[in-house]
């Protein structure tokens, strides 16, 4: 449980607009530098035993029923036409994604994680 016991924490807003909506003693403020975007990508495997029912559900993601269940657990939808979250602005600034750094950098990446970490 949130109980304010500390003056500052870094989570994620879903779990942090659940926990305020019980009742917690907590405001969400984003960063006005940016606050740090956390992708949930979703997709069908090549070797996925029923393609048509996987793509089937991928689709249902996207659909209107979908997103405003997604905003209902508090989670901001991907599409911009769904409802948001109660409290979350109608925008966020969001840092900027490292992700073509590390699709081009991938293999020395991982290179030196597994060094940090003396994985083999």
């Amino acid at each position: 449980m949130i109980g304010g016991e500390y003056g500052a924490a870094l989570l994620v807003d879903y779990a942090l607009r659940r926990e305020a909506a019980k009742g917690a003693p907590i405001q969400i403020v984003y960063p006005a530098e940016g606050a740090i975007l956390v992708p949930t990508p979703i997709g069908v495997l090549k070797s996925s035993k029923n393609k048509a029912l996987a793509q089937a559900f991928v689709r249902f993601l996207y659909s209107p029923a979908a997103q405003a269940n997604f905003s209902r657990l508090s989670y901001v939808p991907v599409m911009p036409d769904a409802p948001r979250p109660a409290g979350v602005p109608a925008s966020v600034p969001t840092l900027p994604s490292a992700a073509a750094y590390i699709a081009a950098n991938k293999a020395e990446i991982g290179q030196r994680f597994s060094a940090l970490f003396d994985l083999k």
